[in-house]
């Protein structure tokens, strides 16, 4: 075993948690179920919940960008990700915390969650 392969497998080990998250696209899939699962709530217009097609559409995208990851492009996964994680805060982290319920408040959460995991991969750890 040469030193290239020793650091390689040292670095492995000692690689965070976020980076581990951010290479698969788990994080994203839970998003994009969490976000198709809702949109019943969304029709029946449940308190703190965004309307059936930001729903539909961000699952949709948060679908698209954990399948970008699946297929290997970790940097356009990751920074699709990220993006549409932030956007979906900006839009949404008032009303779901005004309203107090725990789904809206679970999705913004799964959303911020989200843009750490993959902005610190696709900003910091090129």
């Amino acid at each position: 075993m040469n030193a290239s392969e020793t650091n390689n497998k040292s670095t492995e080990k000692n690689d965070s948690i976020t980076k581990k998250l951010a290479d698969t696209p788990y994080p994203a899939w839970t998003m994009a179920t969490l976000c198709l699962g809702s949109s019943g709530m969304a029709v029946r217009q449940y308190p703190g919940m965004p309307s059936i097609w930001t729903v539909v559409g961000f699952g949709l995208i948060f679908s698209f960008s954990g399948y970008m990851t699946y297929t290997g492009d970790f940097f356009n996964g990751g920074g699709t990700t990220t993006s549409w994680s932030l956007i979906y805060t900006l839009f949404n982290a008032e009303k779901s915390i005004k309203s107090r319920k725990p789904l809206p408040i679970l999705m913004t959460s799964l959303a911020l969650s989200n843009a750490y995991i993959y902005g610190k991969n696709y900003f910091y750890l090129k």
